[in-house]
């Protein structure tokens, strides 16, 4: 991003690039065809990641959403381009850091709450019956800590902010031309269908995890829309783009998690937000009557009851399912099968990534198939890893959220884009959470995007600071 975190030129460091290079083709050489086929283009990801490090962090970024075109099986692993740029990134970071002996690691609450959870995670690793499974998903964690350690460690300028977000905007609104075109045309399986449409899913192959994907990015388009600069047009019709995707995919959990945050977002920001809350306030009231009435699309409004029929809890051995209840039930049954697994299992659960392997044993009569996880993450997490995991993740969102809040109000004196980007940083925190309560949102390589978010709070945070406030340059755009 910045010169010192380029490879500078010299014998020595050509003859290091050379030699990796040399280890990817060997590598590359001995893989199956699938793998070698991913291998062989990382080799120049690599060398990009060392010469142009910029470069790489745009096709991390952009790698995301499509990242399952790129998906390969290497043993019991799947492996894809965004597992890949993480690893070059990585190495683009830290191989000119230490030739140079310049090398800068952020420090921060919430990096020091993911190494906590990331040790609670190993630890139950040794009560997991799929050690593989486990596996992945230490590596899962592993990996959102890589990229909010290099976005903290190496975003130092307006100019860099802008480039992470106007990136991660333009890679949303591909994915979301993706999501629009299913639902305009229909195309898309039975099970995602909806009255008359289809739920919008992109590339996800859910349309959750799809519009989850899309709630994490779009608080930041909403806030640089707000700004006064000529940054704002792009940031205005990708939010557009983005926002009419999240619609398409008729996601409950996205809606809920959006509305919060932006009445937040809302809160925070001015007057004039504060004023647009109300209002919106009483259109949303109006938006009931009308419901109530029967003037509104059945699809919509069959949408809004059974969120609110998401938070009530009931006994589902006493409730018969029936197609209009079907989904709340099973939902429930694996809320149900989460919580006897943390009861056998209290202190470090069943491992890592192994509810799916631990519901044979834990379904509730006539729930025999499992989803894969509760559809509740945090239940999920109490079930996976006990109870030191489940605190050791609390932990980790409320430092999140704490430090959020830390960077919004002195951010101000960095620059308009800082602003905006901490208290976007703060809903995309929110809504990421509140869908979580509906399912989980760190699959796909979402939780990749979010470690992007959680960089961008350490590094306004920590710019912020009396202390280090002079280490980061102002960049107002505009």
């Amino acid at each position: 991003m910045t010169p010192a975190n380029v490879l500078p030129a010299g014998p020595l460091n050509v003859a290091v690039l050379a030699l990796l290079a040399l280890g990817f083709v060997a590598i590359a050489g001995v893989l199956p065809l699938g793998p070698a086929a991913l291998a062989v283009p990382g080799i120049a990801v690599g060398v990009l990641a060392l010469t142009v490090p910029r470069l790489a962090l745009a096709l991390l970024i952009l790698s995301i959403p499509f990242s399952s075109w790129t998906k390969v099986t290497l043993g019991t692993f799947d492996i894809t381009a965004t597992d890949v740029l993480v690893g070059a990134l990585a190495l683009g970071w830290l191989v000119p850091g230490l030739l140079g002996r310049s090398i800068f690691i952020a420090r921060g609450p919430t990096i020091a709450t993911a190494l906590v959870l990331l040790c609670a995670m190993l630890l139950s690793t040794l009560t997991a019956s799929d050690l593989p499974s486990a596996v992945k998903e230490v590596i899962k964690l592993a990996e959102v800590l890589v990229v909010a350690l290099y976005v903290a460690s190496t975003v130092r300028t307006g100019g860099d902010l802008k480039f992470v977000l106007f990136v991660s905007l333009g890679a949303a609104v591909a994915e979301s031309f993706v999501g629009l075109y299913q639902f305009i045309t229909g195309s898309g399986p039975e099970t995602f269908q909806i009255g008359p449409f289809i739920r919008a899913y992109g590339d996800f192959s859910q349309p959750n995890a799809f519009a989850g994907y899309l709630a994490v990015i779009l608080p930041f388009g909403i806030a640089l829309s707000l700004l006064r600069t000529p940054d704002r047009w792009p940031a205005m019709v990708a939010t557009l783009i983005i926002g009419a995707a999240v619609l398409a995919s008729l996601s409950r959990g996205a809606w809920v998690g959006l509305g919060l945050a932006l009445s937040i977002m809302a809160l925070i920001w001015g007057a004039g937000t504060r004023l647009a809350l109300a209002a919106a306030g009483g259109l949303a009231a109006l938006g009931l009557i009308f419901g109530a009435a029967g003037l509104l699309p059945e699809v919509i409004t069959d949408r809004v009851v059974v969120v609110l029929e998401n938070f009530a809890v009931f006994d589902v051995r006493s409730v018969e399912p029936n197609p209009s209840n079907f989904a709340l039930v099973e939902r429930l049954a694996h809320w149900y099968a989460a919580w006897g697994m943390f009861e056998a299992n209290p202190i470090t659960g069943v491992g890592p990534g192994n509810y799916d392997q631990a519901y044979e044993v834990f379904q509730l009569q006539g729930w025999p198939e499992s989803l894969g996880h509760a559809h509740n993450y945090y239940l999920n997490t109490l079930a996976e890893l006990g109870i030191l995991g489940f605190l050791a993740f609390v932990v980790f969102m409320v430092s999140i959220f704490v430090r959020a809040g830390q960077a919004i109000r002195p951010s101000a004196r960095l620059g308009p884009i800082y602003r905006a980007a901490a208290i976007a940083a703060l809903g995309a925190a929110v809504t990421l959470s509140t869908h979580n309560a509906f399912d989980n949102m760190l699959v796909h390589g979402i939780g990749v995007q979010f470690g992007i978010v959680i960089g961008v709070i350490e590094l306004i945070a920590a710019g912020a600071a009396p202390s280090s406030g002079s280490s980061m340059q102002q960049d107002t755009p505009g």
